[in-house]
């Protein structure tokens, strides 16, 4: 119930910029003249602390906004979860 919270949570306040598998191309790409998008399948982003993450949907990054008032903490968290499955999902 907790991932398909976060996946519910991540198609609808991530998926339009992250795409649904998380590379970084979501329908935003394709009519909106923004820089790229963070491509969350990358190493690097797959490396960062799970902490690290939920601080970024909260705070927001770069042109992302904020998503405290949108999600709760516990959909944030959820979200993280559902990423972490994206990206092991990507390995394979």
């Amino acid at each position: 119930a907790f991932l398909e919270r976060g996946r519910q949570r991540y198609s609808i306040t991530c998926q339009p910029c992250h795409g649904a598998s998380g590379n970084g191309q979501g329908i935003v790409s394709k009519y909106w003249a923004i820089p790229p998008t963070a491509n969350l399948l990358d190493p690097r982003v797959k490396a960062l602390p799970e902490g690290q993450i939920f601080w970024t949907i909260t705070h927001g990054k770069g042109l992302m906004e904020p998503y405290n008032a949108v999600l709760s903490v516990k959909d944030r968290w959820a979200v993280v979860a559902y990423l972490r499955g994206l990206q092991a999902a990507s390995d394979n």
